[in-house]
């Protein structure tokens, strides 16, 4: 019999009683555990010494494994590794001599520390609402695999800012902010903690939905009030009527008091009728209704008044030997005819579109308003002043008085307004006896914030600028001053027009440039057939008081010394702005003169910003160009326009 001393580092000791007999050595290697932690433990030597010693393990509920130690060696003392965490172990060791091995040692216990694991993150799954509901975000599927209590913290990470009421509960929530045109994703980060300070994130999204903006109803005119006669053919006018966003009308006309008559076409823009007969002396007065829809269903109604009176009646001559009548000094039977009473002004108009605290407003927006109502029946419209107030700061941005044409409604010229900006627009009307009405009540609006909701023009590099080329005395050069130079590509990348105000003190910047298809600057006057075919367009703002600018014009194309050269005015029409502008002798560039408030500034009134719509009438050169082009090449290729129009390329 051998004694053998199993003692852990503990301090515990125990003893063994083992018989020791000849047999072979077995080695084992152990698989790792998942969980790792480790313990080591000592024993007294044998004396006489064993060949080694075995050191077997097991776990709380198990056996030993008496064929596969847990170490082998002839040490007295060992570490067993990789033990799993939190889990009762016992150990005993036997000496062994061959293939002879004692019998256990004294048991020992030992129990592994526990190992926190970190918490599982779940911020719920992706939602999709509608603006200005209340959103509910989930972090209820969040656990930790330890049973450990969770505390929550929620964070915006991406989208509008909202205001998350409980954001360190599980489940937060917010109001959705309002639409916009286009989906809005809002993204939130919740990040779950538990006791012993171990984390975990996850993420979710919440998609605001659309919104379509409002639909613009039509706008409905049923045209002046009139003054007939019995038995006159009246014809109703509702031309004026429009769709803001360009929809076919329907028309429907109805009478809705005075004597009934029958309206033929009906429903139609001009319908007519027979004037009722009236007594002499009478008179009746007839109000018809326009209602005009668009293919939307949206409807608009406007009246007219008709008044009817009976025709003159001649008078019979006076009796032969009645003296002649003298009006200066009547007999004292006859009362002097009474004098012309004061005139009536016309009716205050009202702006129709834009609707009071519009938003998302076209840069170029028609102003439309009501019909011109005069203070004598006979009165007519003769022209209309229009005027439009960037609100914060009250400066006029535009004043432009129409006489010729679309009284009653404006297309504001490109450039006059910017996008992002509130403004009030007003206008009023004057009569055939120059008397002005009053103003209309304002009519505050805000345009879009993007230059590019249209597609009537090509923007140059305004928005982000990318150093453009203008022409030097032997080559291009390189300007990387954006406020200098604005340069206008035309969509098929073959042509380049440039505006650069380097050469004049007077101009703080150059706003914009662009490239405008003069059709849609106004529905009218037509165009004659020489005309371009469209305009280029650019914006200057002015420094201090300055009054008069000086720009060159840069073209892909040589233009003739003598061409003409047409402008944009503010009463709407084509302006021949030839004197102000002096073609270079080689045929490339043009010299621009054009006066804040003048003839040829297309909003109409110095204030510190002159909005040019420009183009040649012809573009072809017989100047010399030495074979210069704009893009630095050579007197252009096979597929050049050596006798056309290059400015009319510019646009489809």
């Amino acid at each position: 019999m051998h004694l053998y001393h199993l003692t852990p580092r503990t301090g515990m000791s125990f003893l063994a009683i083992a018989k020791i007999g000849l047999a072979a050595l077995l080695l084992l290697i152990l698989p790792a555990f998942a969980f790792a932690a480790q313990v080591t433990l000592a024993w007294d030597a044998n004396n006489p010494a064993p060949d080694g010693y075995r050191l077997y393990q097991r776990a709380q509920g198990q056996s030993y494994n008496f064929s596969r130690p847990a170490w082998s060696g002839r040490g007295t003392t060992c570490t067993i590794a990789d033990l799993n965490a939190d889990t009762q172990y016992y150990f005993v060791v036997r000496a062994y001599a061959g293939n002879t091995e004692s019998g256990n040692s004294n048991e020992v216990g030992h129990r592994t520390a526990s190992v926190n694991r970190a918490p599982v993150a779940d911020a719920g799954n992706d939602q999709t609402v509608t603006p200005l509901s209340s959103v509910a975000l989930n972090g209820a599927g969040s656990q930790d695999p330890d049973g450990d209590t969770l505390s929550y913290s929620w964070s915006q990470t991406g989208g509008p800012t909202v205001q998350l009421a409980g954001n360190r509960t599980a489940r937060p929530t917010f109001t959705a902010p309002a639409g916009a045109t286009e989906p809005t994703v809002l993204t939130f980060q919740l990040t779950v903690r538990d006791s012993a300070g171990l984390s975990a994130t996850d993420t979710c999204r919440v998609t605001v939905e659309a919104v379509q903006p409002p639909q613009d109803p039509p706008v409905a005119q049923a045209g002046g009030n009139q003054s007939v006669t019995s038995g006159e053919t009246v014809r109703l006018n509702g031309s004026g009527s429009f769709h803001p966003d360009g929809l076919t009308l329907t028309y429907r006309w109805t009478q809705t008091s005075g004597r009934s008559v029958s309206l033929s076409y009906a429903n139609t823009a001009r319908p007519r009728f027979t004037a009722p007969i009236v007594t002499s002396g009478g008179n009746s007065t007839l109000v018809f209704e326009l209602t005009v829809a668009d293919s939307n269903g949206l409807n608009s109604s406007d009246t007219c008044l008709v008044q009817v009176t009976a025709p003159p009646t001649e008078e019979p001559p006076p009796p032969a030997d009645d003296p002649p009548s003298n009006p200066s000094n009547p007999p004292d039977d006859e009362t002097p005819p009474p004098t012309e009473p004061d005139l009536l002004p016309p009716m205050q108009p009202s702006i129709y579109y834009p609707a009071a605290g519009a938003t998302g407003v076209s840069l170029t927006p028609r102003l439309t308003a009501s019909a011109f109502s005069g203070g004598q029946p006979t009165d007519t419209h003769q022209r209309s002043q229009w005027r439009i107030v960037r609100t914060r700061d009250k400066q006029v941005v535009m004043d432009v008085t129409r006489t010729h044409f679309a009284l009653d409604s404006l297309w504001v010229p490109f450039f006059t307004l910017w996008p992002g900006t509130t403004y009030a627009c007003q206008v009023r009307y004057f009569d055939n006896h120059d008397q002005a009405s009053e103003w209309s009540a304002p009519a505050t609006f805000t345009t879009r914030t993007s230059w590019f909701a249209r597609t009537a023009f090509e923007m140059g590099s305004t928005m982000a600028f990318s150093a453009p080329l203008i022409a030097g005395s032997d080559d291009w050069v390189e300007q990387t001053d954006e406020g200098q130079v604005q340069t206008v590509m035309t969509e098929d990348g073959r042509f380049l027009m440039a505006v650069d105000s380097m050469d004049c003190s007077f101009v703080a910047e150059i706003e914009g440039a662009a490239a405008v298809a003069p059709y849609d600057t106004e529905p009218e006057p037509p165009l004659s057939d020489d005309h371009p075919g469209d305009l280029l367009g650019y914006r200057l703002l002015m420094k201090g008081s300055a009054h008069t600018a000086e720009v060159t014009l840069h073209f892909a194309e040589p233009i003739g010394p003598q061409t003409r050269w047409i402008a944009y005015g503010p009463d709407g029409e084509w302006v021949d702005c030839t004197h102000n502008v002096e073609v270079q002798p080689d045929g490339l560039t043009a010299i621009r003169t054009i006066d804040d408030g003048g003839p040829e500034d297309a909003d109409g009134v110095a204030n510190g910003v002159i909005v040019d719509l420009l183009a040649p009438v012809q573009t072809t050169a017989d100047a010399d160009t030495s074979g210069k082009q704009l893009d630095g090449s050579g007197a252009g290729s096979a597929g050049g326009s050596s006798g056309g129009c290059f400015i009319g390329t510019l646009l489809p």
